[in-house]
């Protein structure tokens, strides 16, 4: 499905089982960067019994329109926004990894009325000095060489060297989802994450919030990262899922999609 939304035109993909009811909550999973509709799947088929669910392309990613300059994370979270007006969704809960994780914390922020609870996966609430220079040369070589040309190098990034070893096709599927993303989508987004800034305002969050991280995930956010993180939210929760990397989600998915419906029924109403 197309769907107009801040002035692009956006890719979504809804979910849901025939027989809920009309008022039944909706699930919104945000990508991250170089990610699309596709890396959620599997976390929406999980919860389509009891959850409408949506999940999109981003801007510049999949088959979602691109458009050249900087992004910054208000016009993210209004793409999202726009999506949720055209689509009637009043509230949702909301899942996100990564810079979707991020992009979670300033939604929620922003529209503490609009979310209901928030899973924030293996992502951070402040840029560091040497995670900004790591994404500012990454979109510098997106820029000269072309986001194929860093696929490979990205998906080996993300997940343990155990489950790299015993499931090359999962690398094969998500290096092709990486390589869809255009370069303007790509350095528009790390645009954004490189002014990555909520960690003062963590203790103004007013909605549920449960973080997940890898026990493996030894860059983007790590157990410790998400640990300082949940110290600073009034009633947040953390949880490690040990023995994976970065995308908990597809290296750990049952293990995850428990955590994800543990976290949905402890902040759903009836």
């Amino acid at each position: 499905m197309q769907i107009q939304s801040n002035g692009i035109r956006m890719h979504v993909e809804l979910g849901g089982d025939a027989s809920l009811p009309a008022d039944a909550p909706w699930v919104s999973f945000l990508p991250g960067i170089a990610n699309d509709a596709t890396f959620w799947a599997a976390q929406a088929a999980a919860v389509e019994q009891g959850y409408r669910t949506l999940r999109f392309d981003p801007r510049g990613h999949g088959d979602s329109e691109s458009t050249p300059g900087d992004y910054s994370f208000d016009l993210t979270i209004a793409d999202l926004l726009g999506l949720w007006d055209a689509l009637g969704i009043a509230s949702s809960h909301v899942v996100g990894l990564g810079y979707g994780g991020s992009m979670g914390i300033g939604l929620a922020l922003q529209q503490p009325q609009r979310v209901r609870s928030l899973l924030a996966v293996a992502c951070r609430a402040v840029m560091s000095e040497d995670f900004r220079a790591a994404w500012i040369e990454r979109s510098a070589r997106v820029r000269r060489d072309g986001v194929a040309s860093f696929a490979a190098p990205t998906v080996a990034r993300w997940f343990s060297d155990e489950f790299k070893a015993a499931n090359p096709q999962v690398l094969q599927r998500v290096q092709a989802m990486v390589e869809r993303t255009s370069t303007d989508g790509y350095c528009g987004y790390a645009n954004a994450f490189i002014g990555l800034d909520y960690v003062a305002q963590l203790p103004q969050l007013q909605v549920p919030v449960t973080f997940v991280s890898g026990g493996k995930d030894f860059g983007g956010g790590h157990p410790d990262i998400m640990a300082a993180m949940t110290a600073a939210v009034p009633g947040a929760t953390q949880v490690i899922i040990p023995g994976v990397g970065h995308i908990c989600n597809l290296e750990a998915p049952l293990a995850f999609n428990e955590v994800l419906r543990v976290h949905l029924a402890q902040h759903s109403n009836g």
